[in-house]
């Protein structure tokens, strides 16, 4: 959330599917399509996507979102962003999200990360 610049005023809070989590830039300006991470409230454009890192979903769908009646976005390609969201998507996936997270959290105990 912010105050649009100022310290007073409206709080306006934009969905972090809607614009690279590096430069800022929304899908029109950043050629057309943002990469939406299917774990985490994360998107990439093109020329910041971690690529090393990221799985791609085949034909960027995300069968979970259109279970529940979602339509794939002309300007969305969905993922999982770091080799933590593809863990989580694939035991998700397996075992359930309760077990994801409880993986998850786990993980960052061990490396001395607290959850939030």
């Amino acid at each position: 959330p912010s105050r649009n610049g100022q310290s007073g005023g409206a709080v306006t809070w934009g969905c972090p599917h809607h614009s690279c989590r590096e430069c800022g830039q929304k899908a029109h300006a950043s050629g057309g399509m943002l990469f939406r991470c299917t774990e985490c409230p994360t998107a990439f454009c093109e020329d910041h996507l971690p690529i090393d890192d990221v799985h791609l979903n085949e034909n960027g769908r995300e069968e979970r979102f259109e279970a529940l009646g979602q339509r794939k976005p002309a300007q969305a390609y969905f993922i999982q962003c770091s080799p933590a969201c593809t863990q989580f998507a694939k035991t998700r996936k397996a075992d359930g999200v309760l077990a994801a997270i409880n993986e998850a959290q786990a993980a960052r105990a061990k490396q001395g990360v607290k959850s939030k």
